[in-house]
């Protein structure tokens, strides 16, 4: 899949991410580019010059665990639960970084040279996309909500009915963690192309925070 080398390797996960990996290289003041670039050699070997650097594996996909978790809690005639939503070992192409960095060169790295890390900066000039392959592991509370069974009385009285309750919920409320390399405004928000297996953020629009209420009333 050209520049994003989108592999399937035997003994790898499928649709791992490939390619050279700079590791090495020193910023130049006087022709403001980073020069000395070194890739890294492969297992077993010293980094060398990247024209001679052989691609290698930055990971796969994923995620490779996905976790979900929930709670509730009874408090006489009110019942609270919660839902957290863990994804953990999964990477995409950052396109949005991408875009600032590679395309239209306004990013932080690019206008900040000399304060950027050079191996950014060498990435940047050779137009290689190993640091866009991110992990962007997280923790979200996904749900939490409210229960209110109203006493039959009430129920009776106000409606003319058995039982009845209130609920109200929230969706999408936090994101308690993200991995350190996770530098995307909305990681949920993704292109997958099952023919590529390409991964990527894109800029569509990510879940919004919704709340919800309802009345549930027995006869």
């Amino acid at each position: 899949q050209g520049r994003q080398q989108i592999w399937h390797r035997e003994g790898y996960p499928i649709g791992g991410f490939w390619n050279k990996k700079i590791v090495d290289a020193t910023w130049d003041p006087v022709s403001k580019k980073a020069v000395n670039i070194k890739c890294e050699g492969g297992p077993g070997q010293a980094p060398m010059d990247c024209a001679s650097a052989p691609l290698v594996f930055l990971g796969g996909p994923g995620p490779y665990w996905d976790v979900v978790a929930t709670t509730g809690v009874n408090v006489g005639n009110l019942r609270l639960t919660a839902l957290v939503d863990m994804k953990f070992d999964q990477r995409k192409l950052n396109v949005q970084a991408y875009g600032w960095d590679y395309l239209f060169f306004n990013g932080w790295a690019v206008t900040h040279p000399a304060e950027a890390d050079p191996t950014y900066i060498a990435a940047i000039q050779m137009n290689n996309l190993a640091p866009m392959v991110q992990r962007i592991d997280w923790i979200k509370l996904r749900e939490i909500g409210v229960n209110y069974d109203l006493p039959a009385a009430w129920a009776a009285r106000l409606f003319g009915a058995s039982r009845a309750s209130v609920s109200l919920s929230g969706r999408n409320l936090w994101r308690l963690w993200r991995h350190k390399e996770d530098t995307t405004c909305c990681n949920e928000a993704e292109i997958e192309t099952q023919e590529s297996w390409i991964r990527q953020t894109q800029t569509i629009t990510a879940p919004q925070a919704l709340f919800m209420g309802g009345v549930t009333i027995v006869f």
